[in-house]
């Protein structure tokens, strides 16, 4: 088990210390509470009904989609910021597509499911396995949509967050249903500024990623894959010629483009974002 998980640990039921028991389980020392333990992982609450292991794809700063290369770009830059003895909750870690960012940090990875790369599994909006205010750092890359009560979700990683300590997130709007059925939001700047002030934090800052050349390339997909393929032959044949002559177009408009712009989406003019980043901060210790 992950050294830094253990001591920070707290029992969910009546918050006191929680320690391990024998290889297979953990004990809370004042209520008696067991809980199980898969592969060094303790499962705290059970896998949502349904649920399967995404897909491992391979992810660093030139791979996987242009919102996630800014996404990574983003997160290296506050990671640079942190303190290099700061411990950092990666929430909704998944496979760790951005286990490299936190290479070498003292990183306590947890999910909803049991993935190999994670440290424990646990819904915390259904219980609350740490310390209070035991964190310098907690992440969510591309997480918060699939989070069914944000707003209690935000108050409980706040009550996680040593002073100062900051919840750093990155949130898709102009992005597809993915890891259906848990897939629930899309949030504007203003509604993530209102769940952060809710929560009791405080706003650092709030970025939108905008690219035109993703939503062309979106639109194609969605023609290719569902407006063309109930046409007739015909019309099915010259519409998919006229796709492609289009996708090259768009592909040549791309590589002129750049990689999109991120952009304070209070002066920005386009209300086309495809998501946001955003940094919030602790107000505890604050006079």
């Amino acid at each position: 088990m992950n050294p830094e998980l253990l001591e920070r640990l707290a029992c969910p039921k009546c918050g006191r210390a929680i320690k391990l028991f024998s290889d297979n389980q953990l004990r809370c020392s004042a209520c008696g509470l067991m809980v199980q333990l898969d592969k060094g992982k303790p499962i705290f609450t059970p896998v949502p009904p349904g649920m399967h292991a995404a897909p491992k794809l391979s992810r660093g700063p030139e791979q996987g989609s242009r919102w996630r290369q800014a996404n990574w770009r983003f997160l290296e830059k506050v990671i640079g910021d942190l303190p290099l003895e700061a411990v950092i909750l990666d929430f909704g870690a998944g496979h760790g597509d951005f286990s490299q960012v936190l290479n070498k940090r003292h990183v306590i990875a947890l999910d909803v499911y049991p993935y190999e790369e994670i440290d424990l599994v646990c819904d915390l909006q259904e219980a609350v396995p740490f310390k209070r205010a035991c964190f310098d750092a907690i992440i969510l890359m591309n997480v918060l949509e699939h989070v069914q009560q944000p707003e209690k979700l935000l108050k409980i990683l706040a009550g996680l967050l040593r002073p100062k300590g900051v919840l750093v997130i990155t949130v898709p709007f102009l992005l597809k249903l993915h890891q259906t059925p848990y897939d629930f939001y899309r949030y504007s700047h203003y509604q993530l500024e209102n769940i952060g002030l809710a929560a009791g934090l405080e706003i650092m800052y709030i970025e939108g990623y905008y690219d035109p050349y993703l939503l062309m390339k979106e639109s194609e997909l969605n023609m290719s894959s569902y407006a063309l393929s109930g046409l007739p032959y015909l019309p099915r044949k010259l519409g998919r010629l006229l796709l492609e002559f289009s996708s090259w177009i768009t592909s040549a408009i791309g590589c002129l483009s750049g990689k999109g712009q991120v952009v304070n989406p209070m002066i920005e003019k386009s209300p086309y974002p495809i998501g946001y980043h955003v940094m919030f901060r602790s107000r505890k210790g604050k006079k």
